[in-house]
């Protein structure tokens, strides 16, 4: 034992190369020492043995551990040792360390990184391994809790799904299938929305890098290099693995604002979605800067919130492109960008989605498929509220498409105006709980005398005319006063003369 009191009386000098000098055997000399505030940074501690070492106050930072064996009875400081270059390659420290509330996100971070395929992020704390990354992710992903059923216990389909998911992914983001990616990012949402009782704060990470990821290469948008902007970036997403409450639309935000295209003398094609902020409001219009350049905004293009209430300098705010390197913050290619953005849907052509915007660009209809509405409004309509919060609309109505023209003006009313309890179309009955005659004036809303409902029942019209715009239809109120599109209205008229 007297090799190891030199060695602590000489701890100016390099570990190792003491090591070496003392002819200590790394594999035996080790295991059950009090090796205590030894500094080891930097240093390469392959094929060293710590097992039952008490190694408490040791500095490891940049240390390579990965083929360092460590055991139950070794006493490490996580949070010494977690600086190590390639903490999370050695198997017995990454079972170890990473659980619930002590993975180190610095780490985790760059693991999804690698697994996804992603630039934009830091990836200094990892190092090729013959471990697969999918694997280390997959083990995090069952230590979170993140698939337990209801009974408690790991739920193996779920987590096959995962895994497939992120295979999958992978070969979709190689090949920039993106078709592939969008149906890769809904099942994804709809997993995270359906586990939303385990709260895993790493496939809610992994959603929003997804979902970023997607966006910026249908937009050709250009991946920072600068190591500060990569760096505030990473910082901004390890604070989802955090727990972070914020919505994802403001993660989301706050890191598509360093993106931009390849070239700033880039002619912009209509419909990209970008993130810009405030530079100077002139009472009739805004100067944006985003996507490294400056645009002027006029008033009749911000989204029905910053017209209102207008946006402060600085603040920050979603935007579309349009013609001739113009932008907006309204109409339904704005909000479908949005939405498309958040819960991606543009690129199914298999089941089209439809954007109609009413009410003065403050109510967007949203028309698709059974499967993508429920995506829209799970977790209590959690995505469809961030599309309306990022677009400043008033309201937002997710309705669905059907072969059968009945059940579709079903579930338009339904969604729309579920005060009516019948409607009448060209003349016919098509859905209603009473039953009239074919030519009797059909009181289609029972909502009383409030003159307040009327201009609600125009808005609603407005839009059944944009939606359906083959049917005409009549809404009367129980005061007496009647709306209806033009069409439906003469039909109504004509047959009150006779």
């Amino acid at each position: 034992m007297s090799n190891h009191r030199v060695l602590r009386e000489n701890l100016d000098k390099d570990f190792v190369e003491l090591t070496r000098l003392l002819q200590l055997d790394p594999q035996k000399d080790f295991a059950g020492c009090s090796l205590r505030h030894l500094d080891l940074r930097t240093a390469d501690l392959a094929g060293f043995n710590f097992k039952r070492a008490d190694l408490r106050g040791c500095v490891w930072d940049g240390a390579s551990i990965a083929g360092t064996l460590f055991d139950d009875q070794s006493q490490i400081d996580r949070g010494g040792i977690i600086k190590a270059r390639d903490w999370m390659d050695n198997p017995y420290l990454f079972n170890r360390f990473t659980s619930p509330h002590s993975t180190n996100e610095i780490a985790l971070l760059a693991l999804c990184a690698r697994v996804l395929s992603i630039r934009w992020i830091k990836q200094d704390y990892l190092k090729v391994t013959a471990q697969e990354p999918i694997d280390k992710l997959m083990v995090v992903i069952e230590k979170e809790g993140a698939t337990l059923d209801q009974a408690g216990q790991p739920d193996f389909n779920q987590l096959t799904k995962l895994r497939m998911h992120l295979v999958d992914w992978g070969a979709a983001h190689a090949f920039e299938d993106f078709e592939a990616m969008a149906l890769c990012v809904r099942k994804l949402l709809y997993s995270w929305a359906v586990m939303m009782r385990n709260r895993s704060p790493l496939l809610r990470l992994i959603c929003i890098i997804e979902r970023i990821e997607l966006h910026r290469m249908r937009a050709d948008l250009f991946v920072p290099d600068s190591g500060e902007e990569i760096q505030r970036i990473s910082e901004r997403l390890e604070c989802v693995l955090a727990g972070d409450e914020a919505d994802d639309i403001e993660i989301m935000s706050s890191v598509l604002a360093y993106f931009r295209p390849k070239s700033l003398a880039q002619s912009l094609r209509p419909g990209v979605l970008f993130v810009g902020s405030v530079v100077n409001d002139y009472g009739d219009r805004i100067d944006v800067k985003g996507l490294g350049r400056t645009f002027t905004l006029a008033d009749n293009l911000l989204s029905a919130n910053w017209l209102y209430n207008r946006p402060a300098v600085k603040e920050f705010g979603f935007f579309a492109t349009r013609r001739n390197n113009q932008i907006t913050q309204r109409g339904a290619q704005f909000v479908g960008a949005v939405a498309d953005m958040l819960f991606p849907f543009a690129l199914d052509t298999t089941s089209p989605t439809e954007v109609f915007m009413g009410a003065s660009n403050s109510w967007a209809v949203l028309i698709t498929s059974p499967a993508k509405k429920s995506g829209f409004l799970a977790n209590g309509g959690a995505i469809a509220r961030q599309v309306q919060r990022a677009c400043g609309i008033r309201r937002i109505t997710i309705t669905t498409r059907s072969d059968n023209q009945e059940s579709e003006i079903k579930n338009f009313v339904n969604d729309g105006y579920a005060d009516i309890k019948e409607i009448e179309i060209n003349g016919s009955i098509v859905w209603g709980r009473l039953s009239h005659g074919r030519d009797r004036l059909l009181e289609l809303l029972n909502i009383g005398d409030s003159v307040y409902q009327d201009g609600k029942v125009k808005t609603f019209i407005a839009m059944w005319t944009k939606v359906f715009p083959e049917f005409d239809i009549i809404v009367s109120i129980g005061g007496g006063s009647t709306f209806g599109s033009k069409g439906f209205r003469e039909f109504i008229e004509q047959g009150r003369e006779r």
